[in-house]
């Protein structure tokens, strides 16, 4: 028999002591031990492991006497997830050898489908990087066969090496970039091992191509463009017996490509391979829940509006395997989900005035699919939502501020925000505008309910086997449900709940919404909005004859296609005038952006926001036509600072076809070069 775990307990026993009053460190600690258990295997979407998690947080909001949603009799909102898998066919044979599909290699989502026989080629990393006078390829001839490559770049996180930064942030090391060279090569697929020097864990092979909320139409992947090209992630031992002509193991070989000699120079090839890859023919359906409960307002007049406290509680599941197989996940996200859990418990003993409604979602790790379809399918009335508090990874990175996703968003959060902070004794940043849909808030974003994001930012566990409980920061963490509570507590008991604020990059100006209707707040000085003349306080009345109501003005101002020109009417007092303004094309530079180190930071004098390495600059692209290069420092871009998380904005609002200055450091000098940006291509 398995003993109750102590979070078992206090969820569904009678506590043979009081409860602890606020935020209780053990209690948060006690829900995240048991959900990042093994005995959780990972919590898959889809799979076991999320079932039992669904079943142990239901157990807990019962034992908190919450209520199910309306009408029903348990805590479950039913969710059905579309698989599209690969059928049985797909197979890799190496000479007598055929591998498992799911246990021995699994291909890459953009791979095409069809069948391939060719000679084996070892090419290293399968890079040519000639800013970094790095060429795997030399002396090898492709065409035509399969090229065997190690995954991520030379000499991985060696600092007294300057070649790839001594890291893996550089463009070359993505699956895709590998694939794509190798092809324009002449290579005909692509088998692909995980380099084994400083990546002992094993591989994942299981995979289904994605999941979707929606059933497909069809899932015939069409004809690719182009040759055909296969494309697998294969075993380091599968691999490794592929290359034993070369008389090395795939560890030496390796330490001899990272020492600078070509694999041109190892002989690893004369081999055959056959590759056959096929997508299933119908589409699988997946069943899964979200886990809701109801704390009734306390305050019959406000209770009728909703508060959404929500956290992901699935992650990446666990494989076959030897050693640790299980993604245990626990700043991602059993902190979160037992952030919630104990938010629960905590205003269960003092209800709010307005509503909670607690929510674990799952599929986040597929994309966000369970949130969404708790918006899209009303798992409580999204009409009545207020708010949306979002919990996702809030353990770690101690001696960092904790990122505040969504002031901007909201009327009044930023001062409810910096006052809850300031109780709980938390350091926190605001982003501002600088958004980010990299978790569930994003799907309440979507609908214009306003929302907040806690997040304590990624780390070197993030989405590894290693995101352990015992590398949690429990302080930190109640630190923070200690903020979230008190922001919780001024929402509920505000007269007015935070209203949803739209910021329109491609004008320069905020959207809120007020009694008068939707207002413009800040009207960027070199935004298109003032240089059409428009002005702080102007009441949007119609675009282009239609009259635009308060809570809807943003939105439809934000979906503008790009290259459109609009007439906007706007009230000014008690006078309406009209203006036209044109949405340009996102301006397009052409280059790949990295980030850059404090100390270079410093040395320059550059704020913590500015400033961006070019780690590449496309060949014939508007940077490389203006003059810029690869290992420039780009600090402006039309008389703007401008770093990694202002690019995007910055040129959206200029535009494609303007002509701008662009800032950049190169050997120590700054010097401004001219640039006339072009339009995105379509990819």
């Amino acid at each position: 028999m398995r003993l109750l775990p102590l979070a078992l307990l206090v969820a569904c026993g009678p506590a043979a002591t009081a409860p602890e009053v606020g935020v209780s460190t053990s209690a948060f600690e006690a829900h995240l031990t048991e959900l990042a258990s093994d005995a959780y295997l990972g919590r898959g979407t889809g799979e076991e492991g999320t079932r039992l998690a669904a079943d142990y947080a239901a157990r807990t909001f019962k034992g908190l006497g919450l209520k199910p949603r309306g009408g029903d009799d348990d805590y479950f909102a039913p969710v059905s997830f579309w698989a599209t898998d690969w059928d049985a066919s797909t197979a890799v044979q190496v000479g007598d050898d055929t591998l498992e599909l799911g246990k021995d290699f699994k291909p890459f989502p953009f791979s095409d489908e069809g069948e391939v026989e060719a000679e084996v080629v070892f090419a290293g990393y399968g890079i040519q990087a000639p800013e970094f006078e790095w060429d795997d390829y030399a002396g090898l001839d492709v065409k035509g066969k399969i090229v065997v490559l190690l995954r991520h770049e030379p000499r991985e996180n060696d600092s007294e090496w300057k070649s790839f930064d001594g890291d893996v942030t550089t463009e070359h090391a993505a699956f895709l970039a590998k694939a794509t060279l190798a092809a324009e090569l002449g290579a005909v697929g692509m088998i692909l091992a995980t380099d084994p020097l400083h990546h002992e864990s094993g591989d994942d092979f299981r995979g289904r191509q994605r999941l979707r909320l929606d059933k497909p139409e069809s899932v015939d992947r069409g004809p690719s463009e182009g040759p055909q090209f296969l494309a697998v992630h294969a075993s380091r031992t599968a691999v490794a017996k592929m290359l034993e002509s070369s008389g090395k193991s795939l560890v030496e070989l390796q330490e001899a490509v990272d020492a600078g000699t070509a694999p041109a120079e190892l002989a690893a090839q004369g081999v055959r391979a056959s590759i056959a890859i096929k997508a299933s023919g119908e589409p699988i359906e997946v069943q899964d829940r979200n886990v809701v409960a109801i704390l009734p307002g306390s305050n019959p007049e406000k209770a009728d509006e909703i508060i959404v406290i929500g956290a992901h509680y699935d992650h990446l599941g666990a494989f076959e395997g030897e050693g640790d197989t299980i993604y245990n996940g626990a700043d991602d996200n059993a902190s979160g989900t037992s952030g919630v859990l104990e938010l629960a418990r905590v205003l269960a003993e003092d209800p709010p005035e307005r509503t909670v409604a607690f929510a674990l979602f799952t599929g986040e790790e597929k994309g966000l699919l369970g949130s969404k379809a708790f918006v899209r399918d009303a798992h409580v009335d999204i009409d009545k939502v207020v708010f949306m508090l979002n919990l996702d990874m809030i353990s770690r990175n101690g001696d960092k501020p904790v990122d505040i996703l969504g002031e901007a968003y909201a009327t009044g959060l930023e001062s409810i925000v910096r006052e809850s902070a300031e109780e709980a004794d938390l350091d926190v940043r605001f982003l501002g505008t600088e958004y980010a849909g990299n978790s569930d808030h994003d799907s309440f974003y979507a609908v214009n309910v306003p929302f907040m994001f806690f997040f304590t930012g990624l780390h070197d566990d993030y989405h590894q086997l290693s995101d352990h409980a015992d590398k949690v920061d429990v302080g930190r963490a109640t630190s923070l449900l200690k903020a979230a509570h008190g922001v919780v507590r001024r929402i509920s008991a505000a007269d007015k709940a935070p209203g949803f604020v739209h910021h329109l990059t491609w004008m320069g100006v905020s959207v809120k919404q007020s009694p008068d209707g939707a207002v413009l707040g800040n009207v960027d000085a070199d935004g298109r909005a003032a240089a059409s003349g428009l002005e702080k306080g102007d009441v949007l009345h119609a675009v282009d004859g239609t009259a635009l109501g308060a809570d809807e003005a943003g939105g439809i101002l934000a979906d503008v296609e790009p290259g459109t020109t609009l007439m906007l009417d706007v009230k000014r007092g008690v006078e309406v005038r009209s203006f036209e303004l044109t949405r340009a094309k996102t301006g397009y530079l052409g280059v790949f952006p990295g980030g850059i180190e404090d100390e270079v930071r410093k040395k320059h004098g550059l704020g913590d926001d500015q400033g961006f390495e070019l780690r590449q600059v496309m060949e014939g692209g508007p940077a490389a036509s203006g003059g810029l290069q690869a290992g420039d420092i780009v600090i402006s871009v039309a008389g703007m600072p401008v770093g990694l998380r202002t690019l995007s904005a910055r040129l959206a609002r200029i535009g494609a076809g303007e002509d701008i200055s662009v800032g950049v450091i190169r050997d120590g000098e700054r010097l401004s070069l001219q640039v006339a940006l072009g339009e995105r291509p379509e990819r």
